[in-house]
């Protein structure tokens, strides 16, 4: 059993189901949609003049920042099952988490 621990939860995978992990990095969908919808509808307003620029232009500069960062994602362990795959994101990565993973798949593979 594979025992994933984040925020005080346990997410545990039977390590028979388990067919490949890996570590990369995922988007952000919440800051993706929120700068989405900011950004072209205080775009819209700010060259229409409709209200006061200098928060529209605020507005714009806070959408675009949550494009960005969404499109830019977080680091995320993926845990592939015959059930689908799983994403757990994480803070950060370090070798012996990497150096797990590989050990991990090269066993899984023979």
């Amino acid at each position: 059993m594979l025992i994933i621990i984040l925020k005080g939860r346990k997410h545990p995978t039977p390590v028979n189901q388990i067919r490949r992990i890996s570590l990369g990095n995922k988007k952000l969908l919440g800051p993706i949609v929120t700068g989405g919808i900011i950004f072209p509808l205080s775009s819209l307003a700010f060259l229409g003049n409709i209200s006061n620029p200098f928060l529209m232009m605020t507005l714009m500069i806070a959408g675009l920042f949550l494009l960005l960062y969404g499109f830019g994602g977080s680091a995320a362990i993926s845990i592939e099952t015959n059930g689908g795959t799983h994403h757990y994101f994480i803070r950060k990565t370090g070798k012996n988490l990497e150096d797990f993973i590989k050990y991990y798949n090269s066993e899984i593979n023979q």
